[in-house]
């Protein structure tokens, strides 16, 4: 049970970054749309 609880922290670690910069995308595309 605690090996899942690690592997599911270490791939939520991996993947945070890329979707913060996904996010951070779409955002500025927004602000492009909204101006």
């Amino acid at each position: 049970m605690k090996t899942i609880y690690i592997l599911s922290t270490a791939l939520f670690l991996l993947v945070l970054p890329h979707f913060l910069k996904v996010h951070d995308k779409i955002i500025k595309k927004n602000q492009e749309i909204i101006h």
